[in-house]
């Protein structure tokens, strides 16, 4: 029977993934959860983690619930499966009623091989109604790290989860996991109440990725000399918006090829970046961690981080996406004291007491006039200025308590999916609208166009699509911008763009007791998570050795090709090494901006150390001028 089962395991590998062959601990993951086992693996980034129960969602009989925390990843998983042909949805907050209702009809008729889900929906009373009349094949978690308080993204209902052994009591679960260390996986098993589990572990070590470190206050010139090096596609990670789109300009306008990408971006916009990037006609991707999960490219030469991460757990999930080919590939970081200050300040100096939290969620119930006795499950709009100027509170702390209410369930916050929109009235009567025809012909039709698709233009200001209008009128999304904006001016509309349109749901207003020491024990977490990162700085090691013992893996040599085990080799150089050098000295194009930078990376920013010695050599037997921070060489 196993080699029966052996070829159509096969045979689906090489029909829907065009594969011949597993990576490291696939086929024995895949054989495990075909034999109806309860697993948990622990496969580092790249390793292949998400074929390990899709494969096995197309063998079994059935449809694979597959439960994910983020709605970005769902969504670019099932795009990739539904361009394999696979039948595949995900069911969130983000879809309409018809939609939803769509998905569901073909869950319950049996279309589907794997359904995407949040944890949230999994504990509905509906849902569940609706579990109990479909073919469950088995249960995916993925992120598993996300069930513990260790894990880097701890999500409080991924502990609910088990709710499903109760329903389908011989169903077994496969839970994966790109970054968990012993704590981490203890309570993945505790949470999900395995108890004959089988546990694969693959290894953190990556034999092809030169870990780097650089410290210095001229970042974008190290960065655009770091892009000048290296070659192939690239990933700079950034945490702002602004800050991806402000860069992207700056190093556009230096002749680098780059796009950039983040959460708040409309979908169309998002899915054409990532597509041109996904076939290399862009070069560099400089993005919010919004990119990257669940995107399969192998090819990625390097991935900069040019603002720090906040846990190693993250830094190593995001570096690991270079290189997925096995080819060398590069993960640097380029940051300053200042970085670091600002990380500290952001994440521990604002993390909300329990006392803030509860003095959010009592105005915010002042805010909405919410007595004792509203209700549950309760929505407004909710606009996050207008509420800042109401508490009189500061930005970042109420921000991250509002985060804090979410996360434990107290409220809800309901974000517009992906598609950006604006807020639109007409302001003048139908006789005025009719002259516009004569004048503006392209208005008018906007106009006309919006008043088809949306009802009561005329008496209330309502959110709008500019992409649907654009679609209507055969203009572009930017056309319609355009001229909504123009017709605003003139006083023929109101127009706002993107407006932020954000539901608040209060699950229960009533007071709750916030746990006091689940809060503590979050915030110690993130002090340990952000002293991992800049002990991780400062290693003077193995960078390799520093990350594999994060995650309790041990190895006894050096991984020799990280900047450290590099630097160790370059502490000497021999008359050899300083005659090239200074050849290439003799032979570069100084001018009046070139300085220590721009020689230390003559050849490649993993000797720049040696590089360093050899230019302090030079200036010292005077053969080059140091003026400040500006180096040139001396005549004669």
């Amino acid at each position: 029977m196993s080699g029966v089962l052996d070829t159509r395991v096969y045979s689906i590998l090489n029909r829907y993934w065009k594969f011949h062959s597993f990576r490291k601990n696939q086929k024995e993951i895949i054989d495990a959860i075909l034999s109806k086992k309860d697993i948990i693996a622990l496969i580092p980034t790249g390793g292949g983690k998400s074929l390990c129960f899709q494969l096995p969602a197309m063998a079994m009989e059935g449809c694979c619930l597959v439960i994910s925390p983020l709605i970005a990843l769902m969504n670019d998983q099932v795009e990739r499966l539904k361009s394999l042909s696979i039948a595949a949805e995900a069911l969130h907050s983000g879809l309409d009623k018809n939609t939803t209702d769509l998905i569901l009809s073909k869950f319950i008729n049996n279309e589907l091989k794997l359904l995407y889900i949040s944890p949230e929906r999994l504990q509905s009373t509906g849902f569940s109604r609706i579990l109990r009349k479909t073919k469950i094949s088995f249960i995916a978690v993925d992120e598993a790290h996300c069930i513990s308080q260790w894990g880097y993204d701890f999500r409080p209902h991924y502990r609910k989860i088990a709710i499903i052994k109760k329903l389908f009591p011989h169903i077994s679960i496969a839970a994966f996991t790109a970054t968990a260390n012993k704590k981490t996986l203890r309570d993945i098993k505790m949470y999900l109440e395995l108890s004959n589990e089988i546990v694969f572990r693959g290894s953190f070590f990556k034999k092809n990725i030169k870990f780097g470190v650089i410290k210095t206050e001229k970042k974008l010139k190290t960065l655009e000399l770091l892009l000048k090096e290296f070659r192939g596609s690239g990933i700079i990670y950034m945490r702002s918006r602004k800050g991806t789109e402000k860069l992207s300009s700056i190093l556009n306008n230096s002749g680098f090829d780059t796009d950039y990408y983040h959460a708040g971006m409309d979908n169309k916009t998002r899915t054409e970046i990532q597509h041109k990037w996904l076939k290399n006609k862009t070069g560099i991707i400089i993005s919010t961690t919004a990119f990257g999960m669940g995107i399969d490219k192998p090819d990625v030469r390097y991935v900069i981080h040019y603002d720090l991460p906040t846990s190693m757990e993250e830094y190593y999930q995001e570096a690991g996406r270079a290189g997925r080919d096995g080819k060398m590939s590069d993960a640097v970081i380029i940051y300053n004291d200042k970085n670091l200050s600002r990380l500290k300040e952001n994440h521990i100096n604002v993390f909300p007491d329990h006392e803030f939290i509860s003095s959010v969620y009592n105005s915010l119930k002042k805010y909405y006039k919410l007595s004792t006795f509203s209700g549950e499950n309760l929505v407004f709009n909710f606009n996050f200025d207008n509420f800042l100027s109401f508490s009189g509170y500061t930005t970042q702390k109420t921000y991250k308590a509002i985060t804090e209410l979410e996360r434990y369930g107290y409220l809800e916050l309901n974000h517009p999916v992906r598609d950006s929109f604006g807020i639109l009235k007409i302001t003048v009567d139908n006789n005025t609208l009719s002259g516009i025809e004569k004048t503006d012909k392209k208005g008018h039709a906007i106009i006309v166009a919006a008043v088809y698709l949306y009802e009561d233009l005329f008496s209330i200001h309502s959110p709008v699509s500019e992409q649907k209008i654009a679609a209507k009128t055969g203009l572009s999304k930017n056309e319609i911008i355009e001229k909504l904006t123009e017709l605003h001016k003139k006083g023929y509309v109101y127009y706002q763009q993107n407006f932020p349109e954000i539901k608040i749901i209060f699950k229960n207003p009533e007071n709750k007791e916030i746990n006091t020491q689940e809060l503590e024990f979050r915030k110690n977490k993130l002090k340990y998570n952000i002293s991992s990162i800049e002990k991780y700085l400062n290693y003077s090691n193995c960078r390799q050795k520093f990350i594999l013992n994060y995650f309790d893996e041990k190895i006894k040599s050096n991984c020799n090709i990280c900047d450290i085990c590099m630097k160790s080799d370059l502490k000497k150089f021999s008359n050899s090494d300083f005659n090239s050098f200074w050849e290439k000295i003799s032979n570069f194009d100084f001018n009046e901006n070139t300085d220590l930078t721009d020689l230390a990376f003559m050849d490649t920013y993993l000797n720049r150390n040696k590089n360093l010695q050899m230019l302090r050599k030079l200036i010292k037997e005077g053969k080059l001028k140091l003026t400040g921070d500006k180096i040139k060489k001396v005549n004669g």
